[in-house]
């Protein structure tokens, strides 16, 4: 399993070469984050 920093890194990394991730990132942060690593973020996070 990763940890925190693990996933936070990875999002960044695709935020900063995947422009249209960035816009999902931004506008749907949970949705993009379960998109980018497999993980549902809690209602409220």
């Amino acid at each position: 399993m990763k940890t925190v920093t693990e996933i936070e890194d990875m999002i960044r990394a695709k935020a900063d070469e995947d422009e249209a991730f960035r816009g999902r990132l931004l506008g749907n942060p949970r949705e993009a984050i379960k998109e980018a690593s497999g993980l549902t973020v809690p209602e409220g996070f």
